[in-house]
């Protein structure tokens, strides 16, 4: 598991893993745990990437993966037009949002990062003042309400 320049950088490989899964699909199990899937798709013929959706309305939660051997276009609501690479994802959903993509919105990387960013207000995303931001690896910089932002590991970033 990855952690060049990011929260896990110089721990072991294990130490790693847990984190940014614990990251990632921590918060994801708590949108998606008890509401159910509302909506399957695979995005290409060879059904390597997939679209799921869990919930409707102001409570959905999407979750796009890329396990394919070609990058994947998707329109975030959240990051507008990105570009997952193989392997990549992103979660949206109304407090919580992660990704490992190339750009986000209208921000280009170099190394693709993972980034997960979840309202601290316990509220919407989209709304929320403070925003707990955590960096897992890639690029350490991340747009957040048309702001630049550098986070090297983990953050409280307010709007």
């Amino acid at each position: 598991m990855r952690a060049d320049g990011g929260w896990a950088q110089g721990m072991h490989s294990t130490d790693r893993f847990i984190k940014n899964t614990h990251e990632v699909l921590s918060p994801l199990h708590e949108l998606t745990g008890r509401v159910p899937m509302t909506q399957h798709e695979f995005l290409t013929a060879d059904r390597r990437a997939q679209h799921s959706v869990f919930g409707e309305g102001a409570r959905r939660t999407d979750v796009v993966v890329n396990m394919g051997d070609a990058p994947l276009e998707w329109h975030s609501r959240l990051g507008g037009q990105i570009e997952l690479p193989p392997y990549g994802f992103v979660v949206e959903g109304p407090e919580f949002a992660a990704f490992h993509a190339r750009n986000w919105d209208g921000h280009r990387y170099t190394a693709a990062p993972l980034f997960t960013l979840r309202s601290a207000d316990g509220g919407p995303l989209a709304a929320a003042r403070r925003i707990r931001v955590y960096h897992g690896f890639g690029d350490p910089e991340v747009r957040i309400a048309g702001k630049l932002r550098t986070i090297g590991r983990e953050e409280v970033v307010t709007r």
